[in-house]
């Protein structure tokens, strides 16, 4: 302040600046900032618990922090209730296997209520919430959540979690939220929850953009059904998306989740159920969808509305309908008014059971009375190798006078592909194919599920597969289009075409032959280090074929050398036709006993 300017702090906390010529300025004072409370025992409540720690942060105006004590261990347990958030908090724990915090079985532990909060958690367990009862009511959005519930446009990002045991008795049985701002999730897991209605793991409903990444839903389990008549079931053994503003699923896994419908009206979605009820655009890319199970239409995965699957494997899912009426691994419906189009891209459908006539692996479906029109793009995809009914199509049995009927025939829908393996396709399905499909493939040649790299498992194509460079050199348009299902260093195209489906075999290279010499004899074990080895690889040296080759990872291979001339040769490998060599890099040398090993020709 300079030497002709007064200044008097006011009660109020303001400033008031007179400057020499009498003119004055109230400059108001900043508001108290934000702070961090520190969690400093395992109570349920009282001076050091979490539920004072949030109130502190409730109280105090500003973006809190609550950190805690490195001595703080184990389990809290709430005992009186579950803790309201109604500020914007940032609540940082030690790591979701260091510390867990239990509902107990008696309530929610998070409710997140309040317009423009926005709450962020990372490094914590949650386990054994349970919801409020629900009363009956649609409208009541109380019982939603087990261990979490967001609602009222307040926001959620969710890091490093983990969500297992909780209950609720309607939607959502890790996390529910109903209109929240957006909700972002990553690195974590949801296991082991159960929800009465739907989304056994996690359910969104309406409001903001959805992000869910590199996250494992597994084990989950939802009743599935309506206990009042007059409504759609919910759906979504695993996870259940229902008109948000746009939803984004990436490099996570659905297995082992259950779909039981036991209600009145009953829900599609073993794995994943989507719902477009107003929401945008919806897009499910580097996702693995296994072993999840339903006895409703898709098994694995279910939409009403417009979606993107890319990049993505679905298999292993059953569909447990002792009836056969229902089918489908993954379940493309149109279901409200509007032209719906979804696309497959670059996907592994296969190895999926429908027990009857349905489709076992891609099943499209619009809803009686509704103005849909449905149109699906399969493009470099496989739909092949399921069992049961045919491998694509419409159901086959559908009466009129079922409820909440779907029936092909009220409006228009066909299937478009171009580049695809598909196995059998029911007759009378629509389908048109438009150029480079091989059609009624029985056998994919795929193998099994494993770690092959990047966040999720994939299956590894074989030697001799039907998929090798059969999807043509133009890449689908999808967001992440340049890598395979793997991510990150997994091209997309490697070589002179694609790869049908998720898995792209990789360009190797070959970086070392260990030992370097060897006898003109032949019979000695080489070890060969590089990358992207896999199981089928041929192995040459000096142009000779190596027998006993062993793949050991994707990176070490091990062969027999056969027999040669003395010097220098060339090593070589043939990745299922993407080659790669070492210049020299094999030395013959004469036997112990100074002889040649004479080679012939012709």
């Amino acid at each position: 302040m300079n030497q002709g300017t007064r200044a008097l702090r006011l009660a109020a906390g303001g400033v008031l600046v007179v400057g020499s010529s009498g003119t004055a300025a109230l400059i108001a004072a900043t508001p108290a900032g934000a702070s961090t409370f520190s969690v400093s025992n395992t109570n349920d409540s009282g001076a050091g618990s979490l539920r004072q720690a949030v109130l502190d942060a409730n109280a105090n105006a500003g973006a809190d922090t609550i950190t805690f004590d490195p001595s703080v261990t184990g389990t809290i347990t709430l005992t009186s209730g579950q803790i309201a958030i109604t500020d914007t908090v940032t609540i940082t724990g030690p790591g979701a296997t260091a510390l867990e915090v239990s509902g107990n079985d008696a309530s929610r532990i998070f409710d997140i209520a309040t317009s423009g909060t926005a709450v962020t958690i990372s490094g914590l367990s949650f386990v054994d919430g349970l919801s409020p009862a629900w009363n009956g009511v649609w409208s009541d959005w109380g019982a939603t959540g087990g261990a979490i519930r967001v609602t009222n446009n307040a926001a959620i990002t969710l890091d490093q979690i983990s969500m297992s045991d909780n209950e609720t008795t309607r939607l959502g049985g890790g996390i529910g939220t109903r209109n929240a701002a957006s909700v972002t999730i990553t690195n974590s897991s949801f296991t082991s929850n159960f929800a009465q209605f739907g989304g056994g793991g996690m359910s969104f409903y309406g409001g903001g953009a959805v992000s869910v990444d590199r996250v494992t839903v597994s084990g989950n389990t939802a009743a599935g059904g309506q206990t009042v008549s007059g409504e759609y079931g919910y759906g979504g053994g695993g996870a259940r998306f229902a008109g948000p503003s746009s939803v984004s699923v990436t490099d996570s896994t659905f297995s082992s989740n259950t779909l039981a419908n036991t209600g009145l009206q009953m829900g599609p979605g073993g794995g994943i159920y989507m719902g477009a009820w107003g929401g945008g655009p919806q897009i499910v890319e580097g996702v693995t969808i296994e072993s999840n199970t339903s006895n409703r239409h898709g098994s694995g995965f279910a939409s009403f509305g417009p979606v993107v699957i890319a990049n993505s494997t679905i298999t292993g899912n059953v569909n447990t309908s002792p009836s056969g009426t229902y089918g489908g691994a993954v379940n493309l419906s149109g279901f409200w008014s509007g032209a719906v189009r979804a696309k497959v891209l670059q996907t592994t459908i296969t190895g999926n059971t429908s027990n009857g006539v349905n489709p076992s692996g891609l099943q499209m479906m619009n809803r009686t009375g509704r103005s849909t029109d449905l149109s699906v793009g399969l493009y470099g995809s496989v739909v092949a190798g399921n069992i049961g009914g045919p491998d694509v199509g419409f159901p086959d049995n559908w009466g009129s006078s079922q409820n909440n009927q779907f029936f092909p025939a009220t409006k228009d829908f066909m299937i478009d592909s171009s580049n695809s393996v598909i196995g059998s396709v029911r007759a009378t399905t629509p389908f048109t194919d438009f150029s480079g499909n091989q059609l009624n493939v029985t056998d994919p040649m795929l193998a099994p599920l494993a770690n092959n790299g990047g966040p999720t498992k994939t299956m590894a194509v074989l030697p001799g597969s039907p998929l090798l460079d059969a999807a043509g050199s133009t890449v689908p348009t999808f967001p992440r289009n340049q890598y395979d299902q793997r991510g990150v260093g997994f091209a997309r195209l490697s070589g002179s075409a694609l790869d049908v489906g998720a898995y792209e075999v990789q360009q190797p290279t070959l970086t070392a032959v260990a030992p370097p010499t060897g006898s003109t004899a032949g019979g000695s074990t080489i070890a060969l280090t590089g990358s992207n080895f896999v199981a089928g690889m041929t192995v040459t040296v000096g142009g000779a074929a190596c027998t006993d080759v062993v793949v050991v990872s994707s990176t070490e291979a091990t062969c027999t050398v056969p027999p040669g001339s003395a010097g220098a040769v060339d090593v070589a490998i043939d990745v299922l036709g993407l080659a790669a060599s070492l210049p020299e890099a094999f030395t013959y040398v004469a036997d112990p006993n100074g002889e040649v090993v004479p080679t012939f020709t012709g």
